[in-house]
């Protein structure tokens, strides 16, 4: 569950709570000195609780999306009519043929960002690879749903497609956390100290992802 996107608010509570928001996004409300480990495990035991309750939130938002507006990098982006028979972004605006509808134009939408992920999200990976002195094997674009990222023992970046949606910055936090775990395959304390080494407001980071995950899911279904 490291990897669905989530808030934790500290306070001077003495037990863990969980919320699922309107939008889908994701809410822990811990122990201001609570361990980031110990909070990945809760989420893990209450995985199925909050996957039912964000399709219930996914369900609810799915009517007010519009399906000619689309999140890149984290700004709202109108989706143009055009007369030609393919769809495309010219680095402002995106278009699509006029005669698809509302389930067509998600779906061609969503191989365009696919396209967008290689060609944006690979080279971003070998980069900060280089800052971090790591060296993956591989990068690839997947379509995880509940996933932003991951990192395999054979050293393997796997990134969804998804992430095309999140502000860079939050785009960036997600290849440190996998490039981090190249070196600390774990969730342990040396590991957010080497993530927050590179970035030190990474729960501002992970608070952007939660909040477009609800749209993400409505969407793209």
């Amino acid at each position: 569950m490291e990897n669905l996107p989530y808030t934790v608010i500290r306070s001077d509570r003495k037990t863990l709570a969980i919320q699922v928001l309107a939008d889908g996004s994701v809410v822990v409300r811990s122990p201001r000195k609570m361990p980031a480990e110990e909070i990945e495990r809760f989420l893990q035991e209450k995985e199925a609780w909050i996957l039912k309750h964000r399709e219930n939130a996914r369900n609810r938002v799915q009517e007010t999306v519009d399906p000619r507006k689309i999140l890149y990098k984290g700004v709202w982006k109108n989706i143009l009519p055009t007369e030609e028979n393919r769809v495309y972004f010219d680095g402002e605006f995106f278009y699509a043929p006029t005669d698809l509808d509302a389930d067509s134009l998600r779906l061609t939408m969503e191989n365009l960002m696919k396209k967008l992920a290689k060609m944006e999200l690979v080279p971003m990976v070998y980069m900060l690879a280089a800052t971090l002195q790591v060296s993956p094997r591989r990068v690839t674009i997947t379509g995880a749903k509940t996933k932003w990222g991951s990192c395999s023992d054979g050293k393997n970046i796997n990134l969804s497609w998804r992430l095309m949606a999140a502000p860079a910055d939050a785009i960036k936090y997600v290849i440190i956390h996998e490039l981090c775990h190249m070196r600390e395959m774990n969730h342990s304390g040396d590991f957010w100290s080497l993530v927050e080494q590179y970035e030190p407001d990474w729960q501002k980071k992970r608070e952007k992802l939660s909040q477009i995950q609800g749209w993400l899911d409505a969407y793209f279904k």
